[in-house]
């Protein structure tokens, strides 16, 4: 009876055990639970500068780009490095492109950066290269490759090693002779000079020696070729040059730069009023790169804007033509050289005109504030020099200031300021 008894509370156990639900299970199921992925670890890039954020006087900067994982960067430009430039919140140059020290390969206009071998690339940030006077600046540079688009490297550069400026002259040396023509220098910028020669001949035959010698300045070179001979007869100068030079026959800037050369200088001789060229004692109707030399040329220089330009450890005034000059009123000429010369300048200034006198007053003038007395007499030559050169001025009067102050640089307040006729004397 009791053995019935054991087996019938066994069979209500099994039969009530069968029929409760499952709720919960203490099992871990976890190993056997499919769980996603990690996401795939993003691409990071550092781009930085390993000569530091503060620099005096630098020279050469190493940038480095690194990553945390193998991959391609792809140029978008033809420059690798490109750089903006600021000066007091403003900006100065933009989009300059910076001189690699060394070339690295590109294969289809791409890099493979790896973990280990970060990029390491060094550029020229040095005061000649970037074109700036002395000063404090920002440079903000940045990258070419598209996978670095948003990244920056900010430098704070302090500038001191200026060159210096030469100021005009009106005298002559003793015995000789002042003689006015054209250089260039490495960008194929035209840059007036002026020379003091022996008075062994005419003027003109005086420039064409000055034209078939090397220049003796650093950093500047002669803008035209070979010359046949050069004569004066009638008012008009007779350039013959070869057919077969290689400057005349470039189809760029330097072909029309030589033309430039011989007709701006030869047409200021005193007497000459045209200027006839020939190839090899013919007529020819296009020559220096598309110039139209079929007839006699009439050149009156003007408009020209006169913006200093730091060659090896010299400034020069550069000599820059004014596009649309024949569509611009006499005040809108005024107005584009004025705020060209502003924008390079290290002081703010206005400017009125009465008459054919243009008076310039500095703005804000600090009396305390050094700024050596070539650096004066360049900015006052670069406005004198471009404003003259207009139909509308003849002179210059800087106006005097509350502070007591009688000359900027060598020139005088208050006294009417004619151009010398000899500018970026070279020796």
């Amino acid at each position: 009876m009791k053995a019935f008894t054991n087996i019938l509370l066994i069979l209500i156990i099994v039969f009530v055990a069968s029929t409760m639900p499952l709720f919960l299970s203490p099992i871990d199921y976890s190993s056997i639970v499919t769980l996603p992925e990690d996401e795939e670890e993003i691409i990071q890039m550092t781009f930085i500068s390993k000569t530091g954020s503060e620099l005096n006087d630098p020279d050469i900067i190493e940038l480095e780009i690194s990553t945390n994982q193998d991959t391609f960067l792809n140029r978008i430009d033809d420059a690798i490095l490109l750089l903006d430039i600021y000066q007091n919140g403003r900006i100065v140059k933009s989009n300059q492109e910076i001189l690699l020290e060394d070339s690295f390969n590109l294969e289809s206009n791409s890099y493979l950066l790896s973990v280990e071998s970060p990029l390491t690339i060094s550029a020229s940030i040095n005061q000649k290269d970037l074109g700036l006077k002395n000063g404090s600046y920002i440079l903000v540079i940045r990258t070419s490759f598209a996978e670095l688009s948003e990244n920056t490297v900010e430098i704070t550069a302090q500038y001191t090693n200026d060159g210096i400026y030469v100021k005009s002259t009106n005298d002559v040396p003793v015995g000789l002779i002042g003689i006015n023509y054209y250089l260039a220098n490495e960008d194929d910028e035209l840059i007036p000079v002026s020379e003091f020669v022996a008075n062994t001949s005419s003027i003109h035959k005086l420039m064409e020696a000055a034209y078939l010698r090397e220049s003796a300045i650093e950093g500047l070179f002669n803008p035209v070729g070979g010359i046949n001979y050069i004569i004066l007869r009638d008012g008009v100068i007779y350039i013959d040059v070869p057919g077969n030079d290689e400057i005349y026959n470039l189809e760029n800037r330097k072909a029309e730069n030589a033309y430039w050369a011989f007709v701006s200088p030869f047409s200021r001789i005193g007497g000459v009023v045209r200027v006839r060229f020939t190839v090899d004692n013919y007529v020819r109707e296009i020559f220096f790169n598309g110039q139209n030399i079929r007839y006699s040329i009439p050149y009156e220089n003007k408009n020209k804007l006169y913006l200093p330009i730091l060659i090896d450890e010299r400034y020069f005034l550069s000599e820059i033509d004014i596009e649309d000059e024949d569509i611009l009123t006499d005040t809108e000429i005024l107005a584009f050289m004025v705020n060209q010369i502003k924008a390079e300048s290290w002081h703010d200034f206005t400017y009125s005109v009465e008459g054919q006198t243009l008076n310039l007053k500095f703005e804000n003038y600090d009396v305390s504030a050094e700024m050596e007395t070539d650096k004066w007499d360049m900015l006052i030559e670069s406005v004198l020099y471009s404003v003259t050169s207009t139909n509308s001025i003849n002179n210059l009067l800087i106006e005097s200031l509350e502070s007591g102050v009688d000359s900027f640089g060598s020139y005088p307040v208050n006294t009417i300021i004619t151009p010398n006729l000899y500018l970026n004397p070279i020796n």
